[in-house]
C-alpha cells in the first residue's frame, strides 16, 4: 500500500516548493522592502551599517538526522547565523536560506524544516526575504545568511581589546558539548544492541545542543547599563580558539583562570564521559558538528581574568572596561513546542 501521508517533490517541482514556503512567511522588519516573489529582495538601511555573516550546515558534518529533529535543525539554522550578529553588537533584520535537498525528503520533512526556522525568525523578529533551492545527491545542505544593522559607532569587533580588559562570557559553558557526547552514546548503543535511548535528567544538556538560543538579551542588557564592549565574539566553536582570535586581532595574550570557568554544577560529574571540566569548557562542540548548541556567546575583553553572567542560555565572548551587574535571564523551555518526530527521512 502507498504511503499516503508522504508527498514526494517532484510532485511540487522547485517553483511549487517556493510557492509553498513562501505562503508561510509574514513580513514585520520596517527595513524590508521588498521579500519573496521577485529576482531578488530589498532592503532599506535606513542609514545604517550594515552586517552580513553566513553559515553552512552540511548533513553528516554539522548535523545528524538520526538524532536532529529537523524542526529543531531549523531553528538552530537560523539561531547560530543571528548569534554572529548579536557577536557585532548589532541587531539582525533578514535571513535569506539556500538549501540543497536530496530526494529522499519527501515535502513533509521540508514543511517541518521550515516551520523551525519560521518559529526562530518570529521569536527574533527576523524576516525570511529570500534564498534558493536545488537537488542534493548527497543529503542535506543549508545556507543561511542573516544581515544585520547597527549604527557605526555602536559596532564591536575581536581587535579592539585593551591590556587589562576583563575577558566574560554571557553564560555557562561545555552544556552543548556534553549534550552531542549523550546523542552520540546513545546512538552508538542503539545501533549495537537496538535499545531504546536513555536522555533522562540531561534536558538542559540536549538544549543547549538541540534547541540553542542567540544571546539577544545580553546586547539589550550592554545598552540599558550603558557598557560599551572593547571586542566581541561568538564562541560556539569553543573558549580557547575564540580567545584567541580576540588576543591575536587584538594583539595581546589572554590568561584564564580554570578555577573561574562557568561550567553547570551538573556537569561536575561526568555525563558516562571521561572528559575532564576543562575539555568541556575549551572544546568545539564537537571534532565534526560545528554549529554551537552555544550559539551565540560573546566574550568580554582580553584578559586577565575569566568571569561570567549567571543565565541561562547561550554566552557570548567579549571584552570590556567597565563591571557588569549580573542580571538572570531564563531560556525557553528545552524543547520546541509542538515539536513532533520529523517525517521519516532516510540517513
Amino acid at each position: 500500500m502507498a504511503d499516503t501521508s508522504r508527498t514526494e517533490l517532484n510532485h511540487l517541482g522547485e517553483f511549487g516548493l517556493i510557492e509553498r514556503i513562501a505562503s508561510r512567511i509574514q513580513l514585520g522588519q520596517a527595513s524590508t522592502v521588498k521579500g519573496i516573489g521577485d529576482d531578488a529582495a530589498v532592503i532599506d538601511p535606513e542609514g545604517l551599517h550594515q552586517v552580513i555573516t553566513t553559515d553552512m550546515l552540511v548533513q553528516g558534518v554539522h548535523f545528524d538526522l538520526s538524532y536532529m529533529p529537523l524542526k529543531h535543525l531549523g531553528y538552530k539554522a537560523i539561531v547560530v547565523n543571528l548569534s554572529d550578529v548579536y557577536a557585532m553588537n548589532a541587531r539582525p533584520r533578514q535571513v535569506v536560506v539556500a538549501l540543497a535537498i536530496s530526494n529522499r525528503f519527501p515535502v513533509e520533512a521540508i514543511d517541518e524544516l521550515y516551520e523551525g526556522m519560521l518559529l526562530a525568525c518570529g521569536a527574533y523578529g527576523v524576516d525570511l526575504v529570500g534564498g534558493d533551492t536545488c537537488s542534493s545527491i548527497s543529503g542535506l545542505v543549508i545556507s543561511v545568511t542573516a544581515i544585520g544593522a547597527a549604527p557605526r559607532e555602536a559596532l564591536v569587533y575581536r581587535g579592539g581589546a585593551r591590556e587589562h580588559d576583563l575577558l566574560v562570557v554571557s553564560g555557562d559553558l561545555g552544556g552543548a558539548y556534553m549534550g552531542l557526547q549523550v546523542l552520540e552514546r546513545e546512538k552508538a548503543v542503539f545501533n549495537e544492541t537496538g535499545a531504546q535511548p536513555d536522555l533522562v535528567g540531561h534536558d538542559y544538556i540536549l538544549e543547549r545542543q538541540l534547541k540553542p538560543e542567540a544571546r539577544k538579551d545580553v546586547i539589550d542588557l550592554l545598552k540599558k547599563l550603558d557598557v560599551m564592549p572593547t571586542a566581541m565574539i561568538d564562541i560556539s566553536d569553543g573558549l580557547a580558539s575564540e580567545a584567541i582570535h580576540i588576543a591575536r586581532s587584538s594583539a595581546l595574550g589572554v590568561r584564564i583562570h580554570d578555577e573561574k570557568l562557568p561550567i553547570p554544577s551538573g556537569l561536575r560529574q561526568d555525563q558516562g564521559q571521561p572528559k575532564p571540566d576543562r575539555d568541556r569548557a575549551y572544546n568545539r562542540q564537537s571534532q565534526r558538528i560545528r554549529p554551537g548548541g552555544q550559539a551565540g556567546r560573546t566574550a568580554r575583553a582580553a584578559c586577565p581574568r575569566l568571569g561570567c553572567f549567571p543565565e541561562e542560555g547561550v554566552a557570548h565572548c567579549f571584552t570590556t572596561r567597565s563591571t557588569v551587574r549580573s542580571s538572570p535571564v531564563r531560556t525557553s523551555s528545552a524543547y520546541i513546542p509542538g515539536s513532533q518526530p520529523s517525517p521519516r527521512v532516510p540517513v
